[in-house]
């Protein structure tokens, strides 16, 4: 096993009644004790035949199916109070969002209108949702934000994608095509309002999703570069200092920071566009390696990588 996991891990028994976190995928609701350390990660995984949510330890590789839908669950969210995580999945016709306890309990639907709703991201307070919609019949792609039990629906942004919240609250990163062929990045204050321009490259192939680092210092985003390959990219909070991470190797996407900032996991696609396993690397683009437990993984369309919060 990498070194790389072997931090301290909070390792914790359940039982039954606590809940199915802690079962592990083998074995089923059989009453056998499995215990799921930290680091933890949240994964959208078809392992099991359909894409569903996964919490994996990465050190033991133990598997808990948190959401067995048949439909396709993606894009999920985990609060930062560590109480509840959401997730989009198609839901008669449409894609919606939903919550559910990390113990696979209390499941609820958020959202119900007739739109394709993705990319949900929570406050830093836990207590609202930023997430893009646009309507089942085609149309602009917007930015809503919701209160965590889906309750007082606002429009914040229109032509807006891929929100994410600044750890202090007061800001969301997203990307948008307002002011060219392709995705640049933006800032906006909570409210959507003083947008901020902070890449003017041409990114027409998407999948940018900003992932703030825990201090709010930096953006760590995918964007296009030669051969229409999309690498991991970080720029400051400003827009200064824009550098890339990973080299040119095809599609790399998905970057979702470790806790303490300290590294940076992304999912790795060849430049055919096969799908590949799930990386690590510090954060600065150095030491980059395949998750021992994550190596035969199969990522899919939406399948961001989340933290355990901490």
């Amino acid at each position: 096993m990498s070194s790389r996991f072997r931090q301290p891990a909070i390792r914790r028994r359940c039982n039954l009644a606590a809940a199915a976190v802690c079962l592990g995928l083998a074995l089923g609701a059989t009453g056998i004790e499995v215990v799921l350390a930290e680091p933890l990660m949240l994964v959208t995984s078809s392992r099991a035949g359909n894409p569903d949510l996964f919490l994996i330890d990465l050190e033991s590789g133990d598997a808990f199916n948190l959401t067995r839908d048949p439909a396709i669950d993606a894009y999920p969210a985990w609060s930062p109070d560590g109480k509840k995580i959401v997730w989009s999945a198609v839901h008669e016709g449409f894609q919606h969002l939903f919550s559910i306890d990390p113990d696979g309990s209390n499941r609820q639907q958020l959202t119900k209108d007739e739109t394709v709703d993705r990319v949900p991201a929570f406050s830093p307070d836990s207590k609202k949702i930023a997430f893009c919609r646009r309507p089942a019949t085609g149309g602009s792609t917007d930015i809503y934000i919701i209160d965590a039990d889906g309750g007082n629906e606002k429009l914040i942004q229109e032509n807006g994608f891929d929100p994410a919240w600044t750890p202090d609250g007061k800001q969301i990163a997203f990307v948008s095509v307002r002011n060219g062929a392709g995705f640049h990045l933006y800032v906006m204050q909570a409210d959507g309002s003083d947008v901020t321009e902070l890449t003017t490259n041409d990114n027409p192939i998407g999948f940018a999703y900003p992932a703030w680092s825990p201090d709010g210092k930096k953006i760590a985003f995918t964007e296009l570069v030669e051969n229409n390959d999309l690498e991991i990219h970080v720029v400051d909070a400003d827009g200064k200092n824009l550098k890339p991470l990973t080299q040119p190797t095809g599609l790399n996407t998905y970057a979702a920071w470790s806790p303490d900032g300290k590294q940076i996991a992304f999912q790795h696609h060849d430049r055919n566009r096969a799908p590949g396993p799930v990386y690590l690397m510090d954060a600065d683009g150095g030491n980059a390696a395949i998750i021992p437990v994550l190596r035969s993984e199969r990522p899919v369309e939406g399948g961001r990588l989340v933290w355990k919060p901490k």
